[in-house]
């Protein structure tokens, strides 16, 4: 079961980062749309299979965090893995970390890192106080939902 809390800092993820599909800067809710369709574009040969419909998923919902929780700008980049994706998204918001939210609240939303949790292999976050800047990344697997992740290299 994965850490209530949110995932404890890695200093990396389980997977090396292969060739740079694209990266983006984002500094407001309203440019996912646009980011979505620019991935949908660059994905391939399937760009409308589950693999992607996760793939898309798991950006928006990286991205969205950074932009509602972090500071702007974001960026987010994904790189080719093995049998998947890796993602990342940054922001310079270095000190706070993700975390789950309490599953009764009453409030909108805090689905998140559950959805994460459920369709990635692996996914979890470090920050770089030195540059001041924090990473979440998670590793969506092509073949569509993967094991649930734990937040810990290794999934």
């Amino acid at each position: 079961m994965a850490d209530p809390h949110g995932p404890r800092p890695t200093a990396v993820p389980p997977v090396d980062a292969g060739p740079s599909l694209g990266s983006w800067t984002l500094t407001d809710a309203q440019e996912l749309g646009a980011l979505r369709r620019c991935v949908t574009g660059i994905l391939h040969p399937e760009p409308c299979g589950e693999a992607a419909h996760l793939l898309l998923l798991v950006l928006t919902e990286l991205a969205t965090n950074a932009l509602k929780y972090g500071s702007q700008p974001v960026a987010v980049s994904i790189h080719a893995a093995d049998d998947g994706w890796l993602l990342d998204a940054r922001d310079t918001n270095w000190r706070t970390p993700p975390g789950h939210r309490a599953r009764d609240d009453g409030a909108p939303g805090g689905y998140g890192l559950r959805i994460l949790d459920s369709v990635t292999t692996a996914w979890g976050w470090y920050s770089r106080p030195d540059d001041g800047v924090k990473h979440v990344w998670a590793v969506v697997p092509a073949a569509g939902a993967g094991t649930a992740a734990t937040g810990e290299p290794g999934g």
